[in-house]
C-alpha cells in the first residue's frame, strides 16, 4: 500500500511521488533526461493526472491532489501543449463532476486549467463547460469561478478578485 493510500491528504506523500515519477519515469535532472520522448512524456503526464482524478473522488477538497493534478497538466516545458491537449478535456470533464457549491480547490483547478487554456490558444469547445448551450470563452468561466471562489474562500477573497480582473 503506498502512502498516499494510506492516507489521500498527506502532502509529503504527493510530493515524493512527484519526485519518484520525475526522477524514474521522466528522468528530470538526470543525464538520460534528453532520451524521454515526447510521446512517453506526455504518456506519464497523463497517467499521474488521471491518478490525481481518481484520488479526488474520495477527497475533493484536497489541496495536494490539486496541486498535484495542475503541476502535471499546466506544465512550463517543451510538451506542455501535448500534455494539455491530450489530458486537460477529461481533467475538467472529472473536475465538473465533483464541483458543488463549496469545493474551492475544484473550482480554483478549474481557473488554472481555463487560464491555461487561453495560454495554449485553445477553442473554447476543446474543453468541456458547465453551462447549457454553445461554449463560453474561458476568460467567461474564469470570471463565473472567481465570483463563486471570492465568497467561498474569503481568506483569499482579494487574490480571486485579482484573478478576475
Amino acid at each position: 500500500m503506498s502512502l498516499i493510500e494510506e492516507d489521500v491528504r498527506n502532502n509529503s506523500a504527493w510530493n515524493y511521488l512527484n519526485f519518484v515519477v520525475e526522477r524514474r519515469d521522466l528522468k528530470i535532472g538526470t543525464k538520460e533526461e534528453a532520451s524521454i520522448t515526447k510521446e512517453r512524456h506526455v504518456e506519464v503526464r497523463d497517467r499521474e493526472v488521471g491518478r490525481s482524478l481518481e484520488h479526488m473522488k474520495c477527497a475533493p477538497g484536497n489541496e495536494s491532489a490539486h496541486n498535484y493534478l495542475i503541476g502535471n497538466l499546466v506544465l512550463q516545458s517543451e510538451h506542455a501543449k501535448d500534455v494539455f491537449t491530450k489530458s486537460a478535456p477529461f481533467a475538467v470533464q472529472s473536475l465538473l463532476q465533483l464541483n458543488n457549491d463549496n469545493t474551492c480547490w475544484v473550482k480554483s483547478s478549474l481557473v488554472d486549467i481555463y487560464a491555461a487554456a487561453e495560454e495554449h490558444k485553445c477553442s473554447p469547445s476543446d474543453l468541456p463547460d458547465s453551462g447549457e448551450g454553445e461554449p463560453r470563452p474561458y476568460r467567461d468561466r474564469v470570471v463565473e469561478l472567481c465570483t463563486a471562489l471570492s465568497k467561498i474562500d474569503p481568506v483569499r477573497s482579494k487574490y480571486w478578485q485579482h484573478i478576475k480582473g
